[in-house]
């Protein structure tokens, strides 16, 4: 899909009615307001109908059937009362109650809809940074063919302001600045973070001496980051440029931790028929671990590589 196809498509938002699923819809509803995208509404009931496919026979008893009615019954009027909620805010809403697992539910609901971004949310778990309803976050993150926000938090109230942008200058972080620069809705700021280590033979041999190699690297990075902020300034937002020395996976982390952004946007490409994240296991590592909400973006596929 397109940048201006994202730009024109719907929203998909995942709810199972908790904390966590509120936060995932106002940060779809924040950007079906600056994008006018319709929004549609997804829950997963998880439970097997007469359709439920598995390899050998099975009965369904007719007390389940009922329960099963009662619940989709509950989960449909939960569903209505959300979205009279968001359309009184103006913004357009359709509403989709399915029996599938949520991962699968979601991503048949994105692509039913040729969706442009799919929304959902995220939580704790004993400590550690985990994905709603376990993996469903994580294996939806992966398999969509389209954007996808995890939301850590609920969306600020005035729109998206500050956010940060790892990037490696790649044609796919060009699509990644414009990207975020799109979802600014006023004025805002972006901060393009660029983390660069000097090759592991250098490290491995010459210890602390790098013979010039890294000011020659952080000079390029510099003279780079200073064109893409200029190319990427507007007159309300303003583009700022930071080059950081160490791994980009604990870099973006620590600046999180030091500075309150809204959001953190990367990028993902197609490779080899697998959905992977740009620069390997980074964007994957920050949606695990960051307490702010991430957006990846993935650009137009290069068929000629695939």
């Amino acid at each position: 899909m397109h940048y201006d196809e994202v730009m024109n498509a719907s929203i998909v938002v995942a709810t199972d009615f908790s904390e966590q699923a509120s936060d995932a819809i106002s940060h779809a509803a924040t950007i079906a307001k600056v994008r006018d995208a319709e929004l549609v509404l997804v829950h997963a009931l998880s439970m097997p109908d007469s359709g439920y496919n598995l390899p050998y026979t099975f009965r369904i008893p007719e007390a389940y059937v009922e329960l099963a009615a009662e619940i989709r019954k509950e989960s449909e009027a939960k569903l209505t009362k959300e979205k009279e909620r968001l359309e009184a805010l103006g913004i357009r809403v359709s509403i989709r109650c399915e029996t599938d697992m949520p991962d699968r539910s979601i991503l048949a609901a994105a692509e039913a809809c040729n969706a442009g971004l799919i929304v959902l949310g995220s939580h704790g778990r004993k400590g550690i940074a985990r994905f709603l309803l376990g993996s469903v976050a994580e294996h939806v993150a992966r398999h969509a063919t389209c954007d996808v926000l995890v939301a850590r938090g609920p969306a600020p109230e005035a729109g998206y302001r500050k956010l940060l942008v790892p990037t490696d200058f790649s044609e796919v972080g060009e699509t990644v600045v414009a990207q975020a620069t799109s979802l600014i809705k006023n004025t805002g700021e972006i901060d393009l973070l660029h983390c660069w280590e000097l090759p592991g033979v250098t490290v491995n041999y010459w210890g602390a001496t790098d013979y010039g190699l890294g000011e020659s690297i952080l000079k390029g990075a510099e003279e780079l980051g200073a064109k893409w902020t200029e190319r990427f300034s507007t007159g309300d937002v303003a583009v700022n440029f930071v080059a950081e020395r160490g791994d980009p996976r604990r870099e973006i982390e620590e600046r999180t931790k030091k500075i309150s952004y809204d959001l953190v946007v990367m990028g993902s490409h197609h490779r080899k028929g697998i959905q992977r994240f740009l620069l390997g296991s980074v964007a994957e590592t920050t949606l695990r671990h960051l307490k702010t909400s991430v957006y990846i973006t993935r650009p137009p596929e290069d068929k000629s590589k695939e």
